[in-house]
């Protein structure tokens, strides 16, 4: 891997996604440029794919065709709900599942992700409502 000097453009899209979490490259800098305004998409793009490379974002997953950026690196899952697009953070999975796995399959994890897709409890509590307004 190359080494690259940290600058102050990436830095301010690490800590907009540490501070405001599960967010797509365009969410990104639409916060970014409030503050920055010379900043510009493709160096958004540019510095996730670094920050990403080197292991300080990852990506979680799509929502509303959008890759979305998590700079919370530790082994969790995320719970994507395809009704309002939200994204959540799922406590409760992490390394013990992929020793686990380890020991029964005989396969080496080195990386494990778990991204859950459904109707999050706000969308389900909005579509009983409905049901039963109808």
């Amino acid at each position: 891997m190359v080494e690259r000097r940290h600058t102050s453009q990436r830095q301010w899209v690490l800590d907009t996604l540490q501070s405001e979490g599960h967010l797509s490259a365009l969410d990104i800098y639409n916060r970014v440029r409030v503050q920055h305004p010379d900043i510009s998409v493709a160096t958004v793009y540019r510095n996730l794919g670094i920050l990403t490379e080197s292991g300080q974002v990852q990506i979680v997953g799509n929502s509303n065709q959008k890759e979305i950026y998590d700079a919370r690196t530790d082994s969790h899952a995320h719970f994507i709900c395809r009704t309002c697009g939200q994204i959540f953070d799922l406590e409760g999975f992490g390394p013990a599942d992929a020793v686990k796995i380890q020991q029964l399959s005989g396969h080496r994890v080195t990386e494990q992700r778990l991204t859950l897709y459904g109707m999050c409890r706000d969308c389900c509590e909005m579509q009983a409502k409905e049901n039963i307004i109808q």
